[in-house]
């Protein structure tokens, strides 16, 4: 029978053997495929669902560049704030800000981008013109360019009670000032009524 020599024994090993590293990297190709499949879904349903939760939030939310435009709002913020979701991403933290002027709000940017967050409370003028209390907190996110997360929560109604509190304080220190001197002026005429009895001459019948 006819066989190989030795050259060509070596040569069909070596085909043997690229053929068998072929099939093996095909294998681990196609394992490494699904994996990554896998891990996309995974990191989709993750999105998804911290897309929900911040949706649905209770707080507004907003995700801003460093120039402080929406590039992200929720259900909560437009509904705070009067707008729709489309006309705020065509808009920026300026346009809504009650307190701060655009070069101010870039300064402001600028400094949370060097500390890394930040809380505050400021005022958000709503579409209608209503001007709001609202506290906001922030966190800088350096990737894609930087990112701004942002949650902001309604206290204007908290704000309205502190500033009742703060007046009927007022009003009780003031009331309190107007009696101690009324008390004092009382003190002070029985004082010299009591020097003027003291002082009388005592006639003898």
């Amino acid at each position: 029978p006819e066989t190989f020599d030795d050259p060509e024994v070596a040569l069909l090993t070596e085909l043997a053997n690229d053929l068998a590293y072929g099939v093996q990297a095909l294998r681990n190709r196609a394992e490494l495929v699904r994996h990554q499949n896998r891990l996309e879904e995974i990191l989709k349903e993750r999105n998804e669902g911290y897309g929900m939760v911040l949706r649905t939030a209770m707080d507004g939310f907003w995700m801003v560049d460093t120039r402080g435009r929406f590039l992200e709002v929720n259900d909560s913020y437009c509904g705070l704030i009067g707008y729709s979701r489309d006309e705020l991403l065509a808009m920026s933290i300026a346009d809504v800000d009650a307190v701060e002027s655009p070069d101010q709000t870039a300064a402001h940017i600028a400094a949370i981008m060097r500390t890394g967050s930040d809380r505050f409370v400021t005022r958000h003028r709503r579409k209608d013109g209503a001007v709001l209390d609202v506290e906001v907190s922030t966190n800088y996110l350096p990737q894609n360019g930087g990112r701004f997360v942002v949650f902001v929560r309604d206290v204007t109604g908290r704000r309205r009670m502190e500033e009742a509190l703060k007046d009927s304080k007022r009003w009780v220190e003031e009331e309190l000032a107007r009696r101690n001197a009324e008390l004092d002026e009382s003190d002070r005429r029985l004082r010299l009524v009591a020097t003027g009895v003291e002082q009388a001459p005592v006639s003898v019948v």
